[in-house]
């Protein structure tokens, strides 16, 4: 869905892009495409998603115009799950009211921003690789707590857009999801799971104790590729 926080126009408009590059024998360049089509103004991770899967990094804008660097690319654990939580009634910040809102937010605090990058670089990244979803989880909710709080001006004073979806991530939390947070300006909430199993018994286990009939629970895995394209046999 559109709005969602899951940068839906960026893979719509790569997808695009490809087919008519297919259909024109052109060489795939989902790098040059992207910037074709104005993408990647906020972050490169769409793009880079498109291109390649897996857990993205990307360094951030800097004096050189283009896409912002991808700085590391490291495989999703297959077992691991995430449980995407979406408020298909509302949509989260975009266009005239995005840019609205980062021109009045204050400039993002350096020690804020030191403190993520040592939670990427130190303690998220490093968790990913040895498959510790506990040290992962932590980073990743001090990450989104950070942010939030930044945000949360800019969306009714709280961390969630939506609080339907807050009151799911705060009952995933307690009952032991990890790394709990939202995609962007949401409305979409995430966590994440140790497996298929453990996530089936917790979105059960919160849907029976949930007042919040809204919120639709899906349970996602990780694409460790990039997009695909598959020739169809048929008319």
């Amino acid at each position: 869905p559109t709005h969602a926080g899951l940068g839906s126009g960026t893979q719509l408009a790569l997808a695009l892009a490809a087919a008519l590059r297919r259909l024109e024998s052109l060489p795939s360049d989902p790098a040059s495409d992207a910037l074709l089509l104005r993408r990647g103004a906020r972050s490169g991770i769409g793009a880079a998603l498109f291109s390649y899967g897996g857990f993205v990094v990307d360094g951030g804008h800097g004096a050189v115009k283009g896409l912002p660097p991808i700085v590391s690319r490291l495989p999703f654990p297959e077992d691991w799950r995430i449980i995407v939580v979406m408020d298909n009634e509302i949509t989260g910040v975009h266009g005239d009211a995005e840019r609205r809102a980062f021109a009045e937010l204050p400039l993002f605090p350096k020690a804020d921003a030191a403190a993520i990058c040592h939670a990427v670089l130190m303690q998220a990244l490093p968790a990913l690789v040895e498959r510790d979803l506990n040290a992962f989880g932590a980073a990743i909710s001090y990450i989104q707590t950070r942010l939030g709080d930044y945000f949360a001006p800019a969306q009714g004073g709280t961390r969630y857009t939506s609080a339907r979806v807050a009151a799911v991530m705060d009952a995933l939390e307690r009952n032991g999801a990890k790394g709990v947070g939202q995609s962007s300006w949401g409305p979409t909430g995430f966590a994440f799971v140790e497996s298929d199993a453990v996530a089936k018994q917790l979105v059960k286990r919160v849907r029976e104790n949930t007042a919040q009939s809204n919120p639709v629970m899906l349970i996602c895995k990780g694409i460790n590729h990039g997009a695909r394209i598959e020739a169809i046999d048929g008319p």
